[in-house]
């Protein structure tokens, strides 16, 4: 708290006088400002109806802490060290006691919409902007104070949550979907060790294989190329529990006391797991540990998937290196941690585990499955290439090969998704690992070639795919592509921009050849009428000496095209467009999407 506070505004003082009126609060004492994160605090007694004064007392005290932008800007609820709730229900932060500097815990409630539906009204908007606002969270309180001690913070239906462990932001991803909880189901083991691949040079970690004590393979997700090929793997280790560790009512776990105590309540011998699983890591190396357990994706369904919550194992005894006092042994070694770094009060380093099965990852966007399970061959890796292909990769296409025989120069940066750090190399081989780290799952590769001259190999990984998508702008490609007599039916794409850049092209069509007389004869009057609008457009030369002119196209230009493509390809997966020629139209100087000028 600072003695130098500022005033609070007029609108927080009314805030104030307006909640003096709600039932069941009592304001306690002065606005407190807290300087270092700048906000106001009211310390107030809540008094409501408990069904269990063990769980929820009648009175308890607590701390709104808001904005000063007040009715704007966020607010929180938070138990008083003194006189507060200290045990953690659902819908809470872990309820610790936080920093020492501040008169509450670390406990703020979740009233907000959607995560909470209290009643069924969880869907009330947060009334921002209002002066009752400071009224409405109070109020929330309320009804979440008398509801936890009824039991009833979670219904059937809702989704599930876990308990807030407050982990760091070094993230663990694994895949585990209803396919590996039965994998997991059938197997007798309950730890071993575990293949982390980094993603980065600090993580993230993908979680590659997991093994039994016995070193054989218990699970293997299926993940992309980054992730199968990385050649350096970590050693963790993992525990497989019963159920949910937790402190009842519902908090995690944050010491190694109350991780054993809740083993202990589902019967686990604590310390022997822990002898084990930890024997192999004694290298003096940072290990990670994940525990698991099995969920369910609804409150009051049965579990259908594993979780893993990863952590930072403590250092470990190891070589020469036991605890004082304790000898340089295998028992020695454990029996020194379990006085130390595995003491019942020591704090337990949670990190972010993160499921990254592919429904998982497409919860906020992703194309229709019929586009994502394609195997698509993208011929080109220019600008519009590159961006195309980008969207479809994030998009959950994962399986694909790129054909370029040109290096990426720094003048292509100002419109294609590689970096100066790609400069100099060549374009299919930098695109194809680029787009492989989008995805865990993206399994791109790559082949420097001028299609269509590819050697046998090359020709047969090509023969697999049955998305063909030429975004080249090479009349030489598409009549390669008509040459050739695929083994199967394949769909055609062919995508090229025109002068301006005004126009899409977007050529669509399937059998086990390139129509290319159908696509000149549907393109042919549109290049007459590109020729036509920019008659008099000058197309400037990169460099000094002789080269070639280049094409003018702004990134914008560029990924508007290839969204725009992208959306093409997604309705024509579906159904919902038809097979031919599609040309859309950029609007001059316009903050407008792009519109349909012709679909032959």
């Amino acid at each position: 708290m600072s003695r130098n506070r500022p005033e609070p505004n007029d609108l927080i003082r009314q805030a104030r006088r307006i909640l003096e009126q709600h039932p069941g609060v009592r304001i306690t004492g002065e606005l407190l400002w807290h300087e270092k994160d700048r906000e106001w605090a009211l310390p107030i007694d809540l008094t409501v109806n408990t069904s269990n004064q063990e769980l929820v007392p009648r009175t308890s005290s607590w701390f709104i802490v808001l904005s000063p932008r007040f009715p704007w800007g966020g607010i929180e609820i938070y138990p008083a060290k003194k006189g507060g709730i200290d045990k953690t229900f659902p819908h809470q932060d872990h309820n610790g006691l936080g920093d020492e500097r501040i008169p509450w815990r670390s406990g703020d409630l979740c009233v907000r919409a959607p995560a909470f539906a209290l009643g069924r009204s969880g869907s009330d908007p947060d009334p921002k902007g209002d002066l009752n606002r400071l009224t409405w969270y109070v109020g929330r309180a309320i009804e979440w104070l008398e509801s936890a001690s009824a039991g009833k913070l979670m219904r059937d239906g809702d989704d599930f949550e876990l308990p807030q462990c407050k982990p760091g932001p070094s993230t663990v991803g694994y895949s585990e979907d209803e396919n590996t909880f039965q994998a997991w189901a059938n197997t007798d083991a309950l730890m071993g060790t575990l293949e982390l691949v980094p993603l980065g040079e600090a993580g993230p970690f993908a979680a590659r294989r997991f093994l039994n004590e016995a070193g054989d393979v218990v699970l293997e997700p299926s993940w992309g190329k980054a992730i199968r090929d990385a050649t350096k793997p970590q050693v963790g280790a993992w525990i497989r529990l019963p159920a949910i560790p937790f402190v009842p009512p519902y908090g995690a776990p944050m010491t190694w006391g109350e991780l054993a105590a809740a083993m202990d309540r589902m019967g686990l011998q604590t310390g022997e797991i822990l002898r084990r699983v930890l024997r192999p890591l004694r290298d003096g190396t940072k290990r990670i540990l994940l525990v698991g357990f099995p969920i369910p994706r609804k409150v009051g369904q049965p579990p259908s998937l594993f979780h893993w919550q990863p952590m930072l194992l403590p250092d470990l005894s190891h070589g020469t290196k036991p605890v004082k006092g304790f000898p340089a042994n295998e028992r020695g070694y454990w029996l020194g941690d379990q006085a130390t770094a595995f003491s019942p009060k020591r704090s337990i380093n949670w990190l972010t585990g993160r499921n990254w099965e592919p429904a998982e990852l497409g919860t906020r966007g992703q194309l229709s499955p019929l586009l994502r399970k394609r195997n698509a061959l993208f011929i080109g890796g220019g600008s519009l290439g590159s961006a195309v292909a980008d969207v479809l990769v994030r998009g959950g296409l994962t399986n694909g090969v790129v054909i370029d025989d040109d290096s990426l120069i720094a003048g292509n940066l100002v419109r294609h998704t590689l970096t100066l750090a790609d400069v100099g190399r060549g374009k299919a081989e930098q695109l194809a690992r680029h787009l492989n780290s989008l995805s865990p799952h993206a399994a791109v590769e790559s082949i420097t070639a001028h299609f269509p001259s590819l050697a046998q190999s090359e020709h047969e990984k090509c023969g697999g795919c049955d998305l063909v998508i030429d975004c080249s702008g090479s009349d030489d490609v598409l009549h390669a592509l008509a040459e050739e007599e695929r083994a199967h039916e394949t769909t055609f794409v062919s995508i090229s921009m025109g002068r301006g850049p005004k126009r899409l092209y977007v050529f669509s069509a399937r059998g086990r050849s390139f129509p290319v007389a159908d696509f000149r004869y549907a393109i042919s009057k549109w290049l007459t009428q590109d020729e036509h609008d920019f008659s008099d457009a000058h197309f400037p030369w990169e460099g000094v000496g002789c080269w070639h002119p280049v094409f003018p196209a702004r990134s914008d230009q560029v990924w508007a095209f290839a969204a725009a493509a992208a959306r093409h390809l997604v309705a024509i997966s579906d159904g919902r467009a038809e097979l031919g020629l599609c040309v859309l139209e950029l609007p001059d100087d316009a903050v407008f999407p792009l519109k349909a000028a012709a679909n032959v």
